[in-house]
């Protein structure tokens, strides 16, 4: 199982290996739901949860949907997480 942010090849090749993808999106739910069925036709499971991340205050709904994914095809993890969306730089890392 993957959890992804990222560009449609990457999707679809996840789906080639048989990868079960959960992908985040942000506005547009049309696109998502489509992948979503894209996926789904190649024999995998996927869903999808909008997300947010200008900020930290949606990190607990994020947490809440992906749990409800989890429980719904009886897993307690992932197996990896692809992010290739972009960065989000809120402040500076300890030295």
């Amino acid at each position: 199982m993957a959890v992804v942010a990222s560009n449609t090849s990457q999707l679809l090749a996840l789906a080639d290996y048989g990868a079960h993808v959960v992908i985040t999106y942000e506005k547009n739910k049309n696109a998502a739901k489509n992948m979503v069925a894209e996926l789904e036709a190649k024999g995998v499971r996927a869903a999808s949860i909008q997300v947010n991340l200008t900020g930290t205050s949606k990190f607990d709904r994020l947490a809440a949907d992906f749990q409800e994914i989890l429980s719904r095809w009886n897993r307690t993890d992932f197996d990896f997480l692809v992010n290739s969306v972009g960065i989000l730089c809120n402040g500076v890392f300890d030295r």
